[in-house]
């Protein structure tokens, strides 16, 4: 057992070294403790959770814009895989990876939705949870991102969280324009027939409810219709 230990800690030592995330563990105390079960049982752990992430980062070098992430719980160490810095508009390993980089990027107006998210599995209310939000980056560009977290738990409780994070940006700029199709006339970018009667539906059933008047100004324009 002890044996597996050193093991462990020399495996951990060569991947930082490579570069592959991985989240320290605090070996001395493993050491200090020496519970066969419970040491083949983190010395598991790890290893099914370095071999997902690694998986991640494997199939997020195939897909555009994506990045991955690691936090263990109870050493507070968290780890990003590079293009989760990009997404974050961080240059790759300058800064010190932890969570609050992605909370301090993320909008005001979606930070505390995203906190309640992650503080749900953290919890133990969730098993995971999903978000899109916005990420406001110091030059004041706006991107649209997906986020996935999970817990992963040993015996003694919470061990990590690992969460896959991916720029929907363009997909975003490509739904809205979707929707601006569907609602506007595309000669004066004004609101086509079907969004006006919606518009119309929803203000008259306003207008019920508040047993209040409503009135629509037509207009004409002489010629218009050649132009």
């Amino acid at each position: 057992e002890q044996a597996l230990v050193d093991r462990v800690a020399h495996r951990a030592a060569v991947a930082r070294e490579r570069h592959i995330p991985v989240e320290g563990w605090d070996f001395n105390r493993m050491r200090a403790s020496y519970n066969p079960a419970r040491i083949a049982g983190y010395a598991l752990a790890w290893r099914q959770g370095s071999a997902r992430l690694r998986q991640y980062a494997a199939s997020l070098r195939n897909h555009h814009r994506r990045g991955a992430s690691a936090a263990d719980i109870a050493a507070e160490k968290s780890t990003l895989v590079e293009e989760t810095y990009r997404i974050l508009g961080f240059e790759p390993y300058t800064v010190k990876p932890r969570t609050s980089l992605a909370m301090g990027r993320t909008h005001a107006e979606d930070r505390e939705t995203l906190r309640v998210k992650l503080d749900s599995v953290i919890n133990g209310d969730a098993l995971s949870a999903e978000l899109e939000y916005r990420v406001h980056l110091p030059d004041d560009e706006i991107r649209w991102v997906h986020t996935k977290a999970e817990m992963e738990y040993h015996d003694t409780g919470p061990l990590r969280m690992t969460g896959v994070l991916q720029d929907i940006s363009e997909r975003r700029a490509y739904e809205a324009r979707l929707a601006e199709i569907a609602s506007h006339d595309s000669l004066t970018g004004l609101y086509n027939r079907a969004k006006f009667m919606e518009c119309l539906v929803a203000e008259v059933a306003l207008a019920r409810r508040r047993q209040g008047h409503l009135a629509v100004l037509y207009l004409d324009l002489d010629g218009f219709k050649p132009i």
